[in-house]
């Protein structure tokens, strides 16, 4: 039994593909209706081209297609033996020379094949298509998958052209602000995504009357958003898009002016992401860091970007959340402290309060530093810490009631600090 007869029509169709089934055998495949509408029927038709000028001669029905002269001319008059749908899946894989069998395909009656061809054709083809063509979805098909320029410019003012337009990524910025002057389109949250959508097309739909507050913040989300239309974006009278503005001001250093009139928006998101913000400026996160929400606070606190003076604000902030983070987010306060008793130009005022500092790094610091006065040494000399109270017994403007006080230290490394320190007073003139 030959398998080209088998009862299952998966079987004859591989059959029909094989290279070593005799011819007669597959021309028989021809007449079955079953394998004919298999995806898989194309590559029958590759193996066994010569043979299909004959049998095409035998089907041809009283209107012909123009007597074929090639083996894909006859491959093309086949094609309409079959039904639509298995035309369309052919226009997917076609078995023969490609363009030919297209251009065949491109005046098929049925909408659904021409469709295919506008999908799967060359530009040259979809240019013959659209010479003749009436139905929507076939155009809608052209527009949305054309990649040539001149088609493109010839489908503007097809009005059912004009959502695929807008949906090909391929569509020329000069296309897209046609299709946006026009009223009628609508379509404003689709163009303001667009990834060719120019500034003046984006300018334009952030402020047209028709225009609706979620295509104004999908303007303010588009990388080629101007800070111009932003900083007009961060006026907006809905809450969403000064948020959306907010947010794309992350990815703009240039928006400072925008972020410093959104951190005083009266929406707490609008702040709260401004207060996020890695980009936000020191001069507006100080402004923030007394902001009447305490979630904003918060967010300040966890801003790397935050300078040593909104540190200071938030660690005696009223939320205890708030000072937390600030300590545990942002420069250690022992750190900050440290720096401050260290430095000559800390005030004498900031050394004596750091005196009583809890951690003794600091307090060791300040003893050390040729600012503090003898105040703050006589202070220093009550010190718990042995050490801090030699340091202050060395130092050469320690008061002497501190020295006689400091050689009666139970510490015997305070009394020989304090003996040195009685030894230099005495070779000081009076």
């Amino acid at each position: 039994m030959q398998l080209t007869s088998d009862s299952d029509p998966i079987v004859r169709n591989a059959a029909g593909c094989n290279p070593l089934t005799p011819d007669s055998a597959v021309l028989e495949l021809f007449d079955d209706e079953a394998v004919q509408s298999l995806y898989t029927w194309g590559d029958m038709q590759r193996s066994r081209s010569k043979n299909l000028i004959e049998h095409a001669e035998s089907m041809r029905e009283t209107e012909p297609l123009p007597r074929p002269e090639s083996p894909s001319e006859a491959a093309a008059v086949f094609l309409y033996s079959m039904d639509p749908e298995s035309r369309s899946k052919i226009c997917v894989r076609p078995p023969l020379e490609t363009d030919f069998i297209h251009r065949t395909l491109a005046n098929d009656p049925h909408p659904d094949v021409r469709s295919a061809i506008a999908l799967w054709g060359s530009d040259s083809i979809r240019r013959l298509i659209l010479e003749t063509e009436e139905n929507d979805d076939v155009i809608y098909t052209l527009a949305f998958h054309t990649t040539d320029p001149e088609l493109t410019e010839n489908m503007v003012h097809l009005r059912s052209a004009r959502l695929g337009l807008i949906c090909n990524v391929a569509s020329p910025p000069s296309v897209l602000e046609s299709i946006a002057l026009d009223p009628s389109t609508g379509h404003g949250e689709l163009l303001a995504q667009h990834p060719n959508a120019s500034e003046t097309l984006l300018d334009w739909l952030s402020s047209a009357p028709v225009s609706s507050p979620r295509a104004a913040a999908l303007v303010a989300q588009h990388p080629n958003c101007s800070t111009q239309t932003l900083a007009r974006l961060a006026k907006h009278p809905d809450d969403e898009v000064r948020q959306y503005v907010a947010a794309a001001s992350s990815r703009r250093p240039t928006s400072h002016g925008v972020l410093a009139r959104l951190a005083r928006d009266k929406d707490d998101l609008v702040r709260s992401i401004v207060a996020m913000n890695r980009n936000t400026p020191v001069e507006t996160l100080e402004h923030l860091a007394s902001d009447g929400s305490s979630e904003v606070r918060q967010l300040v606190a966890c801003n790397r970007r935050s300078s040593e003076l909104v540190w200071a604000l938030l660690a005696g902030d009223k939320d205890a959340k708030v000072r937390l983070l600030a300590r545990s987010l942002l420069t250690p306060p022992t750190q900050v402290q440290h720096k401050l008793a260290s430095t000559a130009e800390t005030s004498p005022t900031t050394l004596h309060a750091l005196a009583q500092d809890t951690e003794m790094a600091v307090r060791l610091a300040v003893v050390a530093n040729p600012s503090a006065t003898p105040k703050t040494v006589e202070k220093l000399s009550e010190d718990s810490v042995p050490r801090i109270r030699a340091l202050a017994a060395k130092r050469t403007d320690v008061p002497p009631a501190v020295v006689q006080r400091l050689l009666r230290d139970a510490k015997w490394s305070v009394r020989r600090a304090a003996k040195s320190a009685q030894r230099r007073l005495n070779r000081t003139p009076s």
